[in-house]
């Protein structure tokens, strides 16, 4: 939309600063004929170097859009990770709740409870936890809740790795489509000379029947790119939750890598697995909760109808109206305990397997990096032989291969050898930066980026 309100912008001051006055000049100094020429050749070069064609292409089929751009996207719109981020918000959201004392119990009674006289009894009772059954209970879902953010973190670092492979794997099918669409024009001008030599009578038939070929296959691979990047863009809406068909934004095809002093102990994986052992303890701390005391307190309201003493001499009557007091208090003593026992015994063994997963995860991350260093290192050596010899030379073999057939120095199957070879080296140079970009971004991974 920016592109489409900028060209536009643009349009109208060329018109205004250009256009107009042309046209004025135009009509009213018909003599000056020799500066038409001129002026119109100035506004066409302006208007063909303008991207009317490119910012209709972006807003209408596709967007050019950057890595950064991209990695924002996944993390605001990728419903699994909003679905694990709402988890957490979920057990954190339990664990700020008051304690829960439990069902409250409350009651009447009615008849003959002391004499033939009807009476009444009220009561109430509450069963109360001491408090370190509610503290291991809060741990418990705070453990919850950071083992959910935990998750999410591992969640969003796995889902910014796919998507940079996604990314670059646009990037390499773009220089791919370079190379293709640049060989087209090659093999089609070789093309027209062929068929040039073939009705002269300087060439045969093969000639012309291998460069139809050769012009052939060029299509056909601009086919399967354009497929492959429709493939690709499919899978950046479904990692990012957008309808946008992308396409890469970037200067430099091969990523640039944060390389240095790698740590597996804050990796998302491993805190997550060391976070699995702290809810195993937190569970177990909830089981040994329970071997502690449940007081019960309650108060009851009852009438005694009759005749009483209060000094043990006189006798006073006592009515429905009349209430008597009661105050209880029940302790609730575990015996047995032996179930609670072994589950208390069960979370201390899963978190100690917990703690050995995390440790395994821990060194397995480290070999990774240790191994994707010195892959970094060889794919490194190799770039740098193609920016510094390979690439030149393959240009000097595309240079030198054409202006030898044009001069008729060599025919056209040495043409198609060099040409290859020229072909081979640029396609290696391709090959080596989706190697290298595959490797920085697991480098990327692993420093959780």
């Amino acid at each position: 939309l920016a592109t489409v309100v900028i060209g536009g912008l643009i349009t109208a001051t060329l018109l205004t600063l250009l256009v107009l006055p042309t046209l004025y000049v135009w009509v009213t100094e018909r003599s000056a004929r020799k500066w038409q020429k001129t002026i119109v050749s100035v506004l066409l070069c302006l208007f063909a170097g303008m991207p009317f064609a490119e910012a209709q292409t972006d807003t209408g089929i596709a967007q050019r859009v950057s890595l950064d751009t991209l990695l924002n996207w996944s993390a605001r719109g990728n419903l699994s990770l909003l679905s694990t981020k709402k988890e957490a918000d979920y057990w954190l959201r339990l664990s700020t709740a008051p304690a829960d004392f439990g069902i409250t119990q409350a009651g009447g009674e009615y008849g003959n409870v002391n004499s033939f006289k009807t009476d009444t009894r009220f009561f109430v009772n509450q069963s109360i936890n001491l408090p370190i059954v509610y503290r291991q209970q809060r741990n418990l879902l705070l453990a919850e809740a950071k083992n959910k953010t935990l998750q999410a973190g591992w969640k969003q670092t796995e889902l910014s790795r796919q998507v940079r492979i996604v990314f670059y794997a646009l990037v390499e099918l773009e220089e791919r489509e370079k190379l293709v669409v640049e060989l087209d024009s090659i093999y089609k001008r070789f093309l027209e000379a062929a068929s040039l030599r073939l009705q002269a009578g300087e060439a045969n038939a093969l000639e012309q029947v291998s460069a139809e070929a050769q012009v052939q296959q060029l299509a056909l691979q601009k086919t399967a790119i354009e497929a492959d990047r429709v493939m690709l863009q499919k899978q950046l809406q479904q990692l990012t939750r957008t309808t946008v068909l992308v396409k890469p934004a970037y200067t430099d095809p091969v990523l640039v890598p944060t390389i240095g002093t790698f740590s597996a102990v804050n990796h998302p994986q491993v805190l997550y697995q060391q976070q699995q052992a702290a809810l195993a303890m937190a569970q177990g701390g909830v089981e040994k909760a329970k071997l502690a005391p449940t007081l019960t307190v309650g108060y009851a309201n009852q009438s005694i109808i009759g005749y009483a003493s209060k000094d043990g001499v006189s006798q006073t009557y006592f009515g429905a109206g009349d209430r008597f007091h009661i105050f209880n208090m029940t302790v609730a003593l575990p015996i047995f305990m032996r179930s609670t026992k072994m589950r208390i015994q069960a979370a201390a063994t899963l978190a100690e397997a917990a703690n050995l997963q995390a440790k395994e995860v821990e060194t397995q991350l480290q070999t990774d990096a240790d191994k994707l260093l010195a892959s970094y290192r060889r794919y490194q050596q190799q770039l740098d032989y193609y920016h510094q010899t390979g690439l030149v030379l393959a240009r000097q073999l595309n240079r030198q291969a054409m202006l030898a057939f044009t001069e008729g120095e060599i025919d056209y199957l040495q043409w198609i050898q060099l040409m290859n070879q020229s072909v081979s080296i640029r396609l290696q140079h391709i090959d080596v930066i989706n190697a290298i970009n595959q490797v920085m971004i697991d480098m990327e991974y692993l420093n959780a980026k």
